[in-house]
């Protein structure tokens, strides 16, 4: 690879991995101050016309990163306000774990099947199951994290047919007072 000024590896790092082929996955590595993912104006407008979502992303108190897991690197919506998940995955392009295999540990994940996600909160483990082609049925209560899933989901549109998300709360009978 050649050598590259700070000015420019700096512009490398926040370029998109999906609209950049030639762009490399840091997986292992922090993403430190550059994980934001900042479009330039093409991006941007390429970007809103295929996710209708972004238009107001950042109005609605998300911003945009670049989340690195095992399988790779996809655009993720977190939260502006600092909550752990939202630092976790800017500062260090992830959340607890890396891929579904390191939830399970020693026990070997299914062949099939389906992830119910209850509290998914910004989706980290619903992207996990995702990245791997699995089908995923997701439950969020709060409503900026439902704008923070949904427009993951619109950034990351492949997964569109295996991902569901029902903007509810789930509880028992006694929960519905």
């Amino acid at each position: 690879m050649p050598k590259m000024s700070g000015r420019e590896r700096s512009q490398r790092q926040r370029r998109d991995p999906i609209t950049h082929p030639g762009y490399e996955c840091p997986v292992g590595r922090q993403y430190g101050k550059h994980s934001i993912w900042e479009p330039d104006a093409r991006e941007s407008s390429a970007a809103a016309a295929e996710c209708p979502a972004l238009a107001c992303a950042t109005c609605s108190g998300l911003r945009l990163t670049v989340a690195s897991a095992a399988a790779g690197c996809f655009r993720m919506a977190v939260l502006s306000r600092p909550d752990i998940v939202s630092w976790s995955v800017t500062k260090l392009g992830h959340w607890d774990v890396r891929s579904p295999e390191q939830i399970f540990g020693r026990y070997a994940l299914p062949a099939s099947g389906a992830l119910l996600d209850v509290g998914s909160n910004l989706g980290w483990f619903s992207w996990l199951f995702a990245q791997g082609g699995r089908r995923v049925y997701a439950v969020e209560a709060f409503p900026t994290n439902q704008r923070a899933y949904r427009t993951t989901l619109c950034l990351n549109p492949a997964w569109n047919g295996s991902v569901t998300l029902a903007a509810t709360a789930v509880g028992g009978p006694d929960a519905a007072g």
